[in-house]
């Protein structure tokens, strides 16, 4: 079998959107740097605040794929908002839908009150409901295939949700080149981010067969530079979108044509569209160790260095050359799981529901009296390659969901394996970043498996059936879960691989 399960790309087009959708973003400590703090009022945001029905159709590469409708009213002292996400895309040659729900309430200052999303876009759906407590505290539920999780997220400064573009243009001193930096809650990951928004001046842009004098904004997002051209009362006439996207304002029926009826899906494989090939065409995929320069963007505060690489950048981190060797598992065998110590990475966290009763009593028949962590990981990871079918599915994973269905790509391999190894106390962690293929030339964006014998980590892969150790070609960007693997916005369809040893 070929392993070709590459649909990171799935969860991370899943996170963004979910962000996207309520207009945040987290912008790099740069660019933070250069920007003006810019706090809303209360009146500035009542201002920006138009009740309605709002469409947008998503398109990638001038073909429709999906559409955004966003509904915003007043409900006595309360705002609320909803809103409805409908993508289809084409992944590894076939079509995937994902579907996010949104509804949020915030009081006479916007902020937040409660939220329910609902992710669809496996083969179970996700709802993730908050509610703020005590100011700043958010009570967290997740429920996934019959699991619930509960979480206290404690925050700097109490949520606000709503921004609108309204509110900068009220500024009459804006000025080409002016960078504002605002705060948001994301309830996606559960964190206070940050955007930065630059003003570039005034356009034309053509809106339903009319030329409409448009402001053009550039909003960072995570690192990515992204237009947004808004009319003169704030509203979106078009903005690019994660993932190469491009959203448009459309009306009702426009935006939601050949969608609603799945009829629509790029003729461009979104996997394909984003792999990278090394600049020389080449990678030594059989080498113990290798050298690559990496560019193409800031790494900065990406998990590069540690492990089996070691991580030389360039001072302002936009490029630098990476050293991978092969883990040498002779010497770690001897780690027992009596041993290792027990903190994050041996504990529960969103959709890796370790504490589970079927989680738990499935790694103990899997691991038997198996007393090394190396020997105990090996046979984890080889049932999950063994018994879990391969198959492409774009959404969020979920260690009880896989292990009820048995099916899944390398996010749902990842997710089970880390969770299963948690469960009898083995330190594990989901890693995040790309694999290579010799058949194919081409690095393609993947997830694997970490597992920390005394004090070091390996890399394993139970999709591939690499169970003693991933091979060189695993470069590793991201380690952990939901919120962090979202960082690998800014690396996908930006990177560039150059291999500088023979």
């Amino acid at each position: 079998m070929k392993p070709r399960l590459f649909d990171i790309v799935g969860v991370v087009a899943v996170l963004a959107f979910v962000g996207w959708v309520v207009h945040l973003a987290t912008a790099d400590a740069g660019l933070l740097a250069d920007a003006e703090r810019f706090e809303l009022s209360d009146e500035d945001r009542a201002a920006g605040w138009r009740p309605g029905t709002e469409w947008q159709g998503i398109y990638l590469k001038e073909q429709k794929v999906g559409y955004i409708r966003l509904d915003k009213w007043k409900d006595g002292d309360l705002y609320r908002m909803r809103s409805d996400m409908v993508l289809h895309l084409t992944v590894m040659k076939s079509r995937q839908r994902i579907q996010t729900k949104l509804n949020a309430s915030m009081d006479h200052r916007f902020v937040m009150r409660d939220f329910d999303m609902t992710i669809a876009s496996g083969p179970a759906d996700i709802d993730i409901r908050g509610k703020v407590v005590a100011g700043n505290k958010v009570e967290v539920e997740i429920r996934s295939a019959g699991d619930v999780q509960t979480q206290t997220v404690q925050l700097k400064e109490e949520p606000r949700m709503q921004f609108s573009l309204k509110a900068l243009l009220a500024r009459k001193d804006l000025a080409p080149g002016d960078k504002l930096a605002l705060s948001f809650f994301d309830p996606a990951s559960m964190s206070e981010r940050e955007i930065v928004i630059e003003y570039k001046g005034r356009s034309k842009e053509r809106y339903l067969e009319t030329d409409v004098e448009a402001f053009h904004f550039v909003q960072n997002f995570g690192g990515v530079p992204l237009d947004v051209y808004v009319n003169q009362i704030g509203e979106v006439l078009k903005e690019q979108l994660p993932m190469g996207l491009v959203g448009v304002r459309e009306t009702g029926v426009e935006a939601r044509y050949g969608v609603t009826t799945g009829t629509v899906a790029p003729a461009e494989d979104v996997i394909d569209a984003v792999s990278v090939r090394p600049k020389d065409g080449r990678f030594p995929i059989k080498d113990r160790r290798v050298a690559v320069r990496l560019s193409g963007l800031n790494f900065d505060g990406l998990h590069l260095d540690g492990g089996r690489q070691k991580w030389a950048p360039v001072a302002d981190a936009t490029s630098g050359v990476l050293q991978i060797e092969l883990d040498d598992l002779s010497r770690l065998r001897t780690h027992t799981i009596a041993d290792a110590v027990q903190d994050e990475y041996t504990q529960p966290e969103p959709m890796i529901q370790s504490q589970n009763r079927l989680i738990r009593e499935q790694a103990r028949r899997i691991v038997g009296d198996e007393t090394s962590v190396i020997a105990a990981a090996e046979k984890v990871s080889e049932w999950a390659f063994k018994k879990i079918d391969k198959e492409n599915v774009i959404g969020i994973p979920s260690a009880v969901e896989t292990l009820q269905n048995l099916r899944g790509d390398c996010n749902e391999h990842t997710t089970l394996v880390v969770g299963l190894l948690r469960s009898v106390g083995i330190p594990a962690r989901p890693a995040i970043g790309v694999a290579y293929l010799d058949d194919r030339h081409r690095f393609f964006y993947h997830a694997w498996v970490e597992v920390r014998a005394g004090e070091q980590w390996v890399a394993i892969d139970p999709t591939f059936g690499q169970n003693e150790a991933a091979d060189i070609g695993h470069i590793r960007f991201v380690t952990g879960g939901l919120a962090e693997q979202v960082e690998m916005f800014r690396v996908i369809g930006q990177l560039q691989i150059e291999v500088v040893n023979p």
